[in-house]
């Protein structure tokens, strides 16, 4: 569809128009309204349908019907197949790290123990009960570079991993499987259901409905080391929680490291500061931008602030001083008396074509002299009427100032004498901040507009001087 609307296709063939959709309202909207838009052929081999020899009509609505009413009923067929498959424990979707499905005797998947990643996850559980946090065992398995759930996945797809070399263990993969309990033999299923037939997307359903299995398969963890690892995740929670209510953060969603990626806010010993998300979570690699204290980005930007609203203020003061500047008045003076002089001329080429149909009645002009003359003196009266269009704006950009905009004069009214930074000034004023390093770092302003108006009115200020 992206080609179509790029004009990159003119022509769409399909085995059938099943193919083209299942779905009778959107395949229809797309052969009726979209495809003629746009001037684009459609052609079903099977169906004998070309949008070109305008077939189609009813056996074309009826063929749709009957796609989308096959469509549901095997939709209907597959999820209560599924469904039964549940019910009776069996694994339908893909196998947790550390486990992997072969069939039984009955040809039905059948979770086992996959040796390699169950070490690795044993590993995990023992560290983490040990005292190592969820960070700590993530570098530890990176740097005995284990491959991640992800990466074990598609070890024989190696092409599929050329230009992700980022995969590494984070906090979030530990977390992952230090909260599955699939790892104590346990098995749930029912999680999150989708039907095509009932118009349902991908969605969570409430626990109730949930079919656990317990002693499901060869447990990789015990039931009470699994306790334990919750146990201690808990008392980590509670320790660090709640994490609005923590922080400060006056920058949240508007900070972001030169690589791109989010820069986030971390309360240390003694400082707030910031780090990379990126190296944060794949590693130095990736990233190598330090760490920057959150008091040193406040102060940059607060003085930032400060700057920008006296650049304002003085810009003020400079329109002021050149009103009274004697070279701005004469050109004031010569601009006001041309814009005089215009406006007299085009009182008269108003009075002189009003006067031309009165002389077209007394036999004076004829039909054809009138008609070209109604039509000159219209041409003038529009070109004095630019003239003095473009001399009253040329007035105004001498004249004008930063302080004639309501939305600077609100912004320095209110926020040019704050001496901290707060969530209010942030808002309103910052739209984007991206660090670099500590000597670079790029503010983008919420009122950059104002300053832009405000110099390029700098700009066409003087071209007027100078001219």
């Amino acid at each position: 569809m992206a080609d179509i609307i790029r004009k990159r296709v003119n022509t769409v063939i399909v085995k059938d128009l099943s193919r083209l959709g299942r779905n009778l309202t959107e395949t229809g909207e797309l052969i009726e309204m979209t495809f003629p838009r746009m001037n684009v052929r459609v052609i079903a081999i099977t169906d004998k349908y070309d949008s070109n020899n305008g077939t189609g009509g009813l056996s074309v609505a009826v063929t749709n019907l009957m796609n989308e009413y096959y469509a549901r009923d095997i939709s209907k067929k597959i999820c209560s197949a599924l469904q039964t498959m549940q019910q009776n424990g069996i694994p339908t979707g893909k196998a947790p790290y550390g486990y992997k499905l072969v069939k039984d005797e009955n040809n039905n998947n059948k979770m086992v123990i996959d040796e390699a990643p169950a070490a690795v996850v044993k590993e995990i559980f023992d560290l983490f009960i040990s005292g190592k946090t969820r960070r700590e065992i993530a570098d530890i398995l990176n740097e005995k570079g284990v491959l991640t759930p992800y990466c074990y996945r598609l070890r024989n797809k190696p092409e599929s991993l050329i230009d992700r070399k980022y995969l590494c263990w984070t906090s979030s993969n530990i977390n992952n499987i230090l909260s599955n309990d699939t790892y104590t033999g346990r098995y749930t299923t029912g999680k999150r259901v989708q039907a095509f037939y009932k118009n349902e997307g991908r969605h969570f359903v409430p626990q109730s409905e949930w079919t656990i299995f317990e002693d499901h398969h060869e447990p990789i963890i015990s039931k009470e080391d699994f306790a334990k690892a919750c146990e201690i995740a808990e008392t980590y929670t509670i320790k660090h929680k709640p994490y609005e209510k923590r922080t400060e953060n006056l920058f949240r969603g508007k900070l972001f490291c030169g690589c791109g990626s989010a820069l986030v806010y971390a309360k240390g010993a003694k400082n707030s500061y910031y780090h990379c998300y990126k190296k944060y979570t794949y590693g130095k690699e990736l990233c190598g931008a330090a760490n920057i204290t959150y008091d040193y980005i406040a102060n940059i930007v607060l003085n930032a602030i400060k700057e920008q609203m006296d650049f304002l203020l003085e810009e003020d003061k400079v329109i002021k001083e050149l009103s009274k500047n004697s070279e701005t008045a004469v050109k004031k003076n010569m601009l006001l008396s041309r814009q005089s002089e215009r406006q007299h001329k085009m009182q008269q080429a108003c009075k002189l074509k009003s006067e031309l149909y009165s002389d077209y009645t007394d036999g004076l002009l004829t039909e054809k002299e009138y008609i070209a003359l109604n039509l000159e003196y219209s041409r003038r009266i529009e070109s004095i009427e630019k003239d003095i269009e473009n001399i009253t704006q040329t007035i105004q950009t001498l004249e004008k100032s930063p302080m004639d905009m309501p939305k600077a004069k609100e912004l320095i009214d209110k926020y040019r004498n704050k001496r901290k930074l707060t969530q209010d000034m942030v808002d309103a004023l910052i739209s984007k901040v991206i660090v670099h390093d500590r000597q670079n770092i790029e503010i983008y302003f919420s009122f950059d507009d104002i300053l832009e108006e405000t110099l390029l009115r700098q700009t066409e200020r003087q071209a007027v001087l100078n001219d």
